[in-house]
């Protein structure tokens, strides 16, 4: 067995809205929202198994997630999935962050960079091509 790099992949996954009244995010449960979840989750399906081909044991928590959460009608938030991503990203040797639309609003997205950050453990940023953003 030769040993690879374990790779977390970051992205964005559900539509958020933030409530006008009191500023608070909150899940968006709507056709739209689903819609867009079908088509992240199609993204970033395609995005790990590039990583697969490149040689990365990849983690894919929304490729892994989203059937489960579906089948069985779990949480949609990202406080209800944090506690296992943080145990997966932890021991992890990298986290790849795909840069799709969204992933700078993403408060999932940002918990999980500052997670990584404040672990020391290395973040790359990257696009649906695998090219690394700046």
């Amino acid at each position: 067995m030769k040993k690879k790099l374990v790779a977390y992949l970051a992205a964005p996954y559900s539509l958020v809205v933030r409530s006008k009244e009191i500023g608070l995010s909150r899940p968006n449960y709507s056709d739209q929202d689903k819609e867009l979840r079908m088509k992240r989750f199609k993204i970033i399906n395609q995005v790990a198994g590039k990583l697969l081909q490149g040689g990365f044991a990849v983690i894919s928590p929304i490729s892994q997630s989203h059937p489960i959460a579906l089948e069985c009608d779990l949480g949609g938030t990202f406080e209800y999935w944090a506690d296992i991503d943080y145990n997966i990203i932890i021991r992890c040797d990298m986290v790849f962050v795909l840069c799709i639309d969204g992933w700078k609003e993403s408060e999932g997205v940002q918990k999980e960079i500052a997670f990584a950050a404040a672990n020391n453990i290395p973040i790359i940023y990257i696009d649906e091509e695998l090219r690394i953003i700046s």
